[in-house]
C-alpha cells in the first residue's frame, strides 16, 4: 500500500514531466523502431530498433493498391483497381472501376505522387507498374508518405493525451484523472501496436480530441475558431477511416436523443449543439465529392463498396465472429459455398458495386435461413469484443485486463448510479458521450465482425469507464472499512 501511495504521489506531482517522457518515448519509438510482422503482414511479432527507420515498411499491400489507383487516375484512366482484394477470381479482365478503398486516401496519393516526382525527378514514379511492393521507386515514394503520416501522428498523439486528461477531469478529480491519462498514454494499441496501421494511428487520437472538446462545450462557451478546428479535425479523421465516421454518426444520434429527453424532462437547452451541427456540415460537404465520383462511375451515390463484402464476411456459414480472410481459399469447393454462388454465373458481368452487393445479399440470406446461427454469432462477437485480447499481436496483458473487465463492470454495476441516478443534465450527457464510441464499435462488430482496427476507437473510453468502475469499487471498500471500524 505504501508503494501505491508513493506512486500516486509521484504521478500527482510530476504528471506533466511523466507525460512528456511518455511522449518522448513514443516519438523515439516512431523514429527508431520498426514493427516486425508475420508472413501475412497482419500480426505484429516484435520490434526491431534501427537508426534509420524504413517508413515504407509500415504499409501493407492495401496502401500500395490505393497508390496504384491514384496512378491510374493521374494517367487519365479514372479510379481503377487491378486486383480482387482476396475475392474469388470471377473477373475475366485486368482492371475495373473501384470504390473499394477510401477515396480520401487515394486523393492523398493523387496529391502526393506529383509532389514527390517534382522533388525527386530522378526517382520519379511515372508508371502504374512501378507502384508495386518491392519496387525501389515505389518504396522511395512510400518512405516519404510514411514520414508524412508519422509527422501527423507526432502532432495528434500528444494533443490526444492532454485532451484525454481534460476529458477525465469531467469524471474524476485530481490525481485520478492523471493516473487514468497515464494508462491511456501507455495503452499497448495506442502506444505501439496501431503503428501497424496508417489511418487509425491518426484518426483514433483525433476522435479523443474531438470528444474532449464536445464535453467542454456542454458547460462552457467555446470559440468559433475552436469549433472550426475541431470540426476540421474530425472531418479529416472520418475521411481517413470510415469507421470514425460511424462513431460520429452514432454519437450524433445518441446525443440528439438524450438532448431531447433532457430538454423535455429538465427544460434545459440542447447542449453541444453548435459543435455537432458544424462538424456535421463539414463532414457532409467533405464527403460530397466521394458521393459524386461514385455516382458518375456506378450510377448511385455511396461511400464505399467494401461494406457488402465485409457484411458477408461477418454473416455466412463459416463465420467465426472475428475476421476470417481465408474463407474463399478454405471453403471454395464446399457445398454451402457452391450453393451460395449457384445463381452467380454472370458475376463477371457485374461492376464492383453490384458484385459486392451480391455478397451482402448472401449475408442477408444466411441470416434469414439460419436465425439461430445468427444468434450464436452475435454471442460470439460480443464475447470476442469484450475479450481482453490484442489481435494485432495475439496477446493478453494487464492493460487489456484492466480496460475490458472494468468496462464490463461499469455497464453491469456503475451505469445505474452514475447515469440513471443523476439529476445533473450536463453530467448525464457526458456519460452518454463517452459510452457512445464503445457502443458504436460494438455496433460495427455486430454488423461485420470483431476487428482490432474497429475496436481501437472505443479503447480510450473503455480505459476511462474501467477506471470509473474501479473507483466505485474502491469507494465501496473504503465505506465498508469505515463502517467496520465504527462498529
Amino acid at each position: 500500500m505504501q508503494m501505491l501511495r508513493q506512486a500516486r504521489h509521484l504521478i500527482d506531482r510530476y504528471f506533466f514531466i511523466i507525460a512528456s517522457i511518455i511522449i518522448g518515448c513514443k516519438i523515439a519509438l516512431s523514429l527508431f523502431a520498426q514493427v516486425e510482422y508475420d508472413g501475412s503482414r497482419q500480426l505484429a511479432t516484435g520490434v526491431d530498433w534501427q537508426w534509420r527507420k524504413d517508413y515504407s515498411a509500415i504499409f501493407s499491400g492495401d496502401e500500395y493498391e490505393m497508390a496504384r489507383t491514384a496512378m491510374y487516375y493521374l494517367n487519365g484512366q479514372g479510379f481503377l483497381a487491378d486486383n480482387h482484394f482476396g475475392r474469388p477470381q470471377f473477373r475475366e479482365f485486368q482492371t475495373y472501376k473501384t470504390a473499394f478503398r477510401p477515396k480520401f486516401n487515394i486523393f492523398l496519393h493523387v496529391l502526393g505522387i506529383p509532389l514527390y516526382n517534382r522533388l525527386n525527378p530522378i526517382r520519379a514514379v511515372m508508371d502504374t507498374g512501378n507502384m508495386q511492393r518491392g519496387n525501389p521507386l515505389a518504396q522511395g515514394y512510400m518512405y516519404w508518405f510514411g514520414l508524412f503520416t508519422f509527422l501527423v501522428q507526432v502532432l495528434v498523439y500528444p494533443l490526444s493525451i492532454f485532451a484525454f486528461y481534460r476529458l477525465c477531469g469531467f469524471f474524476a478529480a485530481g490525481v485520478h484523472a492523471k493516473i487514468c491519462t497515464m494508462v491511456y498514454a501507455a495503452y499497448p494499441s495506442v502506444f505501439i501496436f496501431m503503428d501497424i496501421t496508417v489511418g487509425e494511428k491518426m484518426a483514433g487520437p483525433i476522435v479523443v480530441i474531438f470528444i474532449a472538446g464536445l464535453l467542454a462545450s456542454l458547460t462552457e462557451k467555446i470559440s468559433v475558431v475552436r469549433i472550426i478546428a475541431l470540426s476540421v479535425a474530425i472531418t479529416f479523421a472520418c475521411l481517413m477511416r470510415p469507421h470514425a465516421l460511424f462513431v460520429w454518426v452514432v454519437l450524433f444520434i445518441i446525443c440528439a436523443i438524450i438532448a431531447s429527453y433532457l430538454f423535455f424532462r429538465y427544460r434545459t437547452r440542447p447542449m453541444g449543439v453548435r459543435l455537432m451541427l458544424v462538424s456535421g456540415i463539414f463532414i457532409f460537404l467533405a464527403h460530397l465529392p466521394v458521393l459524386y465520383v461514385h455516382y458518375e462511375d456506378f450510377g448511385k451515390p455511396f461511400l464505399s463498396s467494401q461494406a457488402g463484402l465485409e457484411f458477408f464476411q461477418g454473416h455466412n456459414w463459416y463465420a467465426r465472429g472475428s475476421w476470417y480472410p481465408g474463407i474463399w481459399q478454405e471453403h471454395a469447393k464446399d457445398k454451402e459455398m457452391m450453393r451460395m454462388f449457384a445463381s452467380a454465373h454472370d458475376l463477371v458481368r457485374l461492376d464492383e458495386k453490384q458484385e459486392l452487393d451480391f455478397y451482402a445479399s448472401q449475408g442477408w440470406r444466411f441470416i434469414r435461413e439460419n436465425p439461430l446461427k445468427e444468434v450464436e454469432l452475435i454471442a460470439r462477437k460480443t464475447a470476442i469484443y469484450l475479450l481482453p485480447y490484442n489481435f494485432m499481436n495475439h496477446r493478453i496483458n494487464l492493460f487489456l485486463l484492466f480496460a475490458h473487465l472494468g468496462t464490463l463492470g461499469f455497464f453491469v454495476f456503475s451505469v445505474r448510479k452514475r447515469i440513471f441516478g443523476s439529476d445533473d443534465p450536463p453530467q448525464i450527457m457526458r456519460y452518454v458521450i463517452i459510452i457512445a464510441p464503445v457502443m458504436a464499435c460494438y455496433g460495427l462488430t455486430l454488423i461485420f465482425f470483431v476487428g482490432e482496427r474497429w475496436r481501437f476507437y472505443a479503447e480510450p473510453f473503455m480505459v476511462l469507464l474501467a477506471y470509473l468502475f474501479f473507483l466505485d469499487v474502491r469507494k465501496k471498500i473504503l465505506a465498508r472499512s469505515t463502517q467496520s471500524k465504527q462498529v
